[in-house]
């Protein structure tokens, strides 16, 4: 017996039997400490727990994992029944919050990257340019050149730093913005955004390149659909200095969402894009439900969906 505990303790996953009853028979150490308030062996199993863990859905068989969204981590888990006739169930579950937000916050930190290098290399070509006009002589070209380039660069990448004053999350926009052109949509930043330089936790940067990414992506998987001849996205960051609260909308022009699947928007696991999609406005809801926050979503068939977010940031002044 001591060996079979030293072997389920030393486990980087948590380990939880139930028998019929709900009742836990067994559990190592790994499961009290990534999901508190479990319980003791032979109490009875929180019905929160039981519900959100071991109702698996029948199209998810126990060789296949699930992913789920439990007060705002996120769990890798896989169900196996202990007995046939079943007697109990077996949960071996892994936390993967962590791993998703450094995955978030690297695809930020690399938008802004990739947006560097790329205006690096934009501003070698421009420079040549100029130095082999100016070497030709040609100072009336170069006279027009100037003004032109100094246009392109404020409509594209000046237009946005300008207006977001944190570099990742700057950077992240850029990208998305590219994104969305790839798809011939246009992703307008409103000329009233205003995200100064914050103070916050490297989390709560994460968080926002979370809400921000997610909702976009929606966005523009909507109207990828779409036949609309110009679409577009209107994304709208304000930030309220006496709250420390984010003020995000984002409006698009897409296809909208039909009345009997609005209900369901937020459900773990349900899209109207397939199987193995519907996890994005789960996540930015369990974020802002965190935070006290606000989020609602309004849409019209055949006109378009508008999101409105409060976030309440947590930053370091306010600790």
């Amino acid at each position: 017996m001591d060996k079979k505990n030293t072997i389920e303790n030393s486990m980087m996953e948590g380990l939880l039997a139930i028998d019929d009853q709900q009742t836990i028979i067994a559990k190592n150490m790994a499961a009290d400490q990534l999901l508190p308030g479990i319980g003791n062996i032979g109490d009875h199993l929180p019905v929160e727990i039981f519900q959100t863990f071991f109702v698996v859905p029948e199209k998810n068989s126990d060789t296949h994992p699930n992913r789920v969204l439990f007060k705002t981590r996120a769990y890798l888990y896989s169900v196996a029944q202990l007995a046939s006739p079943a007697v109990g169930s077996l949960l071996l579950f892994r936390d993967i919050t962590d791993f998703k937000e450094i995955v978030a916050e690297l695809d930020g930190t690399k938008q802004y990257a990739q947006v560097l290098r790329a205006q690096t290399h934009e501003f070698m070509n421009k420079l040549q340019a100029i130095t082999g006009l100016i070497e030709l002589k040609k100072y009336d070209e170069v006279n027009k050149l100037i003004p032109q380039l100094t246009s392109d660069y404020q409509q594209n990448i000046g237009y946005i730093m300008a207006r977001v004053k944190m570099p990742v999350i700057a950077g992240f926009l850029i990208g998305k913005v590219n994104y969305a052109h790839e798809h011939e949509i246009i992703l307008n930043i409103g000329e009233s955004s205003c995200l100064p330089k914050l103070d916050i936790f490297r989390r709560e940067v994460t968080n926002i390149i979370k809400i921000l990414g997610n909702i976009i992506d929606n966005a523009v998987d909507a109207l990828s659909d779409s036949d609309i001849v110009q679409k577009k996205i209107d994304l709208l960051l304000r930030y309220d200095d006496e709250g420390e609260t984010l003020v995000i909308t984002i409006e698009d022009n897409g296809a909208g969402i039909a009345s009997d699947q609005f209900s369901n928007i937020l459900t773990i696991g349900f899209s109207t894009k397939g199987h193995g999609r519907g996890f994005g406005l789960t996540t930015v809801n369990a974020i802002i439900t965190d935070h006290q926050g606000v989020f609602d979503i309004q849409s019209t068939l055949n006109i378009g969906t508008k999101v409105y977010i409060e976030y309440p940031l947590r930053s370091r002044r306010s600790m």
